[in-house]
């Protein structure tokens, strides 16, 4: 499986390297595979979605999203860094919230993960590839400060 996963996807790349190149390279579509959903049974009770033995993308095309309309709001929410992608498996696999999200123009479902990330909350909504890509890929991530009550 590792071998077909490194044929069709870059898998290999560190996230920050990653991050760097697609800002970098404005022409660049690729993926980052990040692992697969290893709580999808989890999932699939809260939100009612099967993602079981899906993969778990981040595609350059996110990252120059988030970079471009994600930034410091005025208020509690900081411009996102490269680093900061290191932990969309974490929040993943370890959300103190889930939410079923909206379905994209394409009839795509999504979902909404957050979790408190030391003294910050980090919102990330994945999309649903479908059925034939069995893979869940990163569309936005928010970072904002905690406010005192944890929120």
């Amino acid at each position: 499986m590792t071998r077909d996963i490194n044929r069709y996807i870059n898998a290999n790349e560190d996230i920050v390297q990653f991050a760097a190149r697609a800002l970098a390279e404005k022409d660049n579509n690729d993926d980052l595979w990040l692992g697969f959903v290893e709580n999808a049974d989890e999932i699939k009770q809260s939100v009612g979605l099967d993602l079981t033995n899906d993969m778990v993308l981040l595609p350059a095309q996110t990252i120059r999203h988030v970079e471009k309309s994600r930034a410091f709001d005025g208020k509690e929410q900081r411009a996102v860094r490269h680093e900061d992608f290191t932990h969309v498996m974490d929040v993943l696999l370890n959300y103190d919230q889930i939410e079923q999200g909206n379905v994209s123009r394409d009839g795509k479902p999504s979902i909404l993960v957050s979790k408190a990330v030391d003294e910050e909350r980090f919102r990330l909504v994945f999309e649903v590839q479908g059925k034939k890509k069995r893979a869940i890929a990163l569309k936005s991530l928010v970072i904002k400060g905690l406010k005192r009550n944890g929120e």
